[in-house]
C-alpha cells in the first residue's frame, strides 16, 4: 500500500512502542497448504526481552516435499460437497450472480495444482475443477464453457484453507464464505504460533516486585540464617541495581539467594 509507506509507518510506530519488529512475505503453499496465498506477516516482540525470532522454514517446494494439490484437499468430498453458492446473490454490479472481476480471469481450478487464493467475497470464490476450464473470449474476459461450473462448497474452501474436516463456521452463506476467506490458513497459522512459542519458551513474564513493570523476570527465593523463605520477582535491571547480582549467572527461571 502506498508503495510500502504504510508498512514502514506501522513498523515505526511499533518500534516506538518498544517492540523489535520484522516482516516477511509468506506463501501458504510453501508450508503445506494446498493453495497459493501470499500474505505479509508482521511479528513484534518486546525489545527488552532481547529475543530473536526466526520465521518457520519452508516445508514444501523445490527440493522439499511436493506442493499439496486441490485433489489432495477436496477429492474426498466429490460425492457429498455440501452447501455451495449457486449465483443467487443480487447486487447492481453482479451479472447472473458473478462480478465482472470474476470473469476477468480463469477461475476454474486444476485438480493437480494448488488452488488459487480463497477470498472473502462469495461471488469471487474459485470454481470446482470438474468440467471444462473457462473459455477466454476477449482480453480480460472469460465465459463458462459447458454445463459443469460449480463454486467450491463451504466444506471445500475450508479444506483448501487447511482447516480440520470437523471445523464448523456459522452464519448466512455469504458470512460463512467471508469467514473462511478472511482466515489465515490453519496449517500456516499453527506453524507461526508454534515458532513464536518456541521463541518465548524458557522465559517468564510477570510483574517485577521492585519496579512494578510487567516484563521478563526471574523468581527470587531468599533464605535467611534461620532458613526462613521469602519470595519476590525481579527483572534484569532490578537484578543488577537492587539485588546487585548478575542476571546471566543464574538459572533462567529461579534464583536462590542466601543471607
Amino acid at each position: 500500500m502506498a508503495q510500502g509507506k504504510v508498512l514502514l509507518q506501522m513498523l515505526k510506530e511499533f518500534e516506538e512502542k518498544g517492540y523489535s519488529v520484522q516482516y516477511k512475505l509468506l506463501d501458504a503453499k510453501d508450508y503445506g497448504v494446498p493453495q497459493t496465498r501470499t500474505r505479509v506477516f508482521i511479528i513484534g516482540i518486546r525489545s527488552d526481552l532481547d529475543l530473536e525470532f526466526t520465521y518457520p522454514k519452508k516445508t514444501h517446494g523445490f527440493r522439499l516435499k511436493p506442493y499439496r494439490t486441490v485433489r489432495e484437499a477436496i477429492w474426498k468430498f466429490r460425492s457429498d460437497p455440501g452447501i455451495h453458492y449457486k449465483g443467487e446473490a443480487k447486487r447492481p454490479f453482479l451479472t447472473d450472480g458473478y462480478s465482472e472481476d470474476f470473469k476477468s480471469r480463469q477461475r476454474k481450478l486444476a485438480w493437480d495444482l494448488p488452488s488459487a487464493p480463497i477470498i472473502a467475497t462469495i461471488w469471487n470464490i474459485p470454481l470446482h475443477p470438474d468440467g471444462k476450464p473457462m473459455k477466454k473470449v476477449a482480453q480480460r474476459k472469460y465465459e463458462f464453457d459447458g454445463k459443469i461450473n460449480r463454486t467450491l462448497s463451504i466444506k471445500e474452501v475450508l479444506a483448501i484453507q487447511s482447516f480440520p474436516d470437523d471445523y464448523i463456521v456459522k452464519g448466512s452463506l455469504i458470512e460463512r464464505y467471508r469467514q473462511v476467506g478472511n482466515a489465515v490458513p490453519f496449517i500456516l497459522s499453527k506453524k507461526l504460533a508454534v515458532t513464536v512459542k518456541k521463541c518465548l519458551d524458557g522465559i517468564k513474564i510477570d510483574l517485577c516486585s521492585y519496579c512494578n513493570k510487567t516484563q521478563e523476570i526471574k523468581e527470587v527465593i531468599f533464605i535467611d540464617a534461620k532458613f526462613t523463605l521469602s519470595k519476590s520477582c525481579a527483572c534484569k535491571n532490578c537484578f543488577q541495581t537492587q539485588l546487585r547480582t548478575s542476571w546471566e549467572a543464574h538459572d533462567p527461571i529461579k534464583v536462590i539467594i542466601k543471607s
